[in-house]
């Protein structure tokens, strides 16, 4: 029998539990509005497409060591891999140089996932989200 997380988030024997997490990132100086790059890509153009149905649990965001930062992050999402992108989520960094936070976003398989720093600016972000889910 499998056990996994439900879209309820609780663990069941009906699901194959799946806890995926994505990072995004980019070299130098990053200023406002500019996705993030998957793998070498703009996530704006080829987003991280999501395995399982459940939620977007935590997002972390770090910029280089030695400095503080003042930037927000988004991730967007493009519904069923096809559409515009919508904004789901924000975190904001003031006066620092990283910051995890937890959420509770909806995600189902397909959806395609983009970061980006829609304002403020930030040295050598590395951002990550962690998904909860199950992969019926």
């Amino acid at each position: 029998m499998l056990f996994g997380w439900r879209k309820d988030n609780q663990l069941g024997a009906d699901a194959t539990g799946a806890s995926p997490g994505y990072t995004y990132g980019k070299s130098g100086n990053v200023g406002s509005n500019t996705y993030l790059l998957n793998d070498t890509v703009p996530s704006n153009r080829t987003g991280r497409f999501s395995t399982v149905n459940g939620i977007i649990a935590e997002a972390f965001i770090a910029g280089e060591y030695g400095s503080t930062y003042n930037c927000t992050m988004a991730i967007e999402i493009r519904y069923g891999g096809t559409g515009a992108l919508v904004e789901v989520l924000t975190l904001t960094l003031s006066a620092q140089r990283s910051k995890v936070q937890t959420f509770s976003v909806a995600v189902s398989q397909g959806d395609e996932i983009a970061c980006k720093i829609k304002t403020g600016s930030i040295k050598n972000p590395d951002v990550g989200i962690q998904l909860k889910g199950d992969t019926i």
